[in-house]
């Protein structure tokens, strides 16, 4: 069954001993699964060298990357100038309430433009609103996620939640 999974990992789980080796391998055997690591950082990278020949082994053996968080720690531009992602996932705080915060809504369309200009798929994380998510639809940000769809799940809960998500466009 195809389908696609995002798993958020720090540059610490990059450097820790054997991880992108058991990465590779489990993914080798399910290749039906179109997996993105999300990668977050809540801290400096001690070692950029190391984390980015990690990050490029992962990327060879066919897995995305995204950069969350966007906007807010330690994610910033030069991580999309050294590293490939495929997408940029804008932090929720950013995003919340740029129906009612002018800067924010400056700093949300700003991503938007700038994902598009490199070609790189943009998300905006904390939908909570329909006022939200018809400003960030007619800023062209095609990829949203937040409580307006859905809170976290968990693994039990997520097929229950496919099915009656999917009742709704029947």
């Amino acid at each position: 069954k195809d389908y696609n999974l995002s798993i958020n990992i720090s540059a610490d789980d990059l450097r820790r001993e054997g991880f992108v080796e058991e990465i590779i391998n489990h993914y080798g055997k399910h290749r039906d699964i179109d997996m993105t690591f999300e990668l977050t950082e809540y801290a400096p990278i001690e070692n950029e060298f190391l984390t980015f020949e990690s990050i490029n082994k992962i990327i060879a053996s066919g897995i995305r990357f995204s950069l969350d968080d966007f906007g807010k720690s330690y994610s910033n531009l030069k991580r999309l100038d050294s590293i490939p992602f495929d997408e940029i996932k804008i932090d929720k705080a950013f995003v919340f309430d740029i129906d009612v915060n002018r800067q924010h809504q400056a700093i949300v369309e700003a991503i938007i433009e700038l994902g598009s200009k490199l070609n790189i798929k943009v998300t905006a994380e904390g939908v909570e609103t329909h006022l939200v998510l018809d400003m960030l639809y007619k800023m062209n940000c095609q990829y949203v996620q937040g409580y307006y769809y859905s809170r976290p799940l968990s693994a039990s809960e997520l097929l229950p939640w496919i099915e009656n998500y999917n009742k709704k466009f029947q």
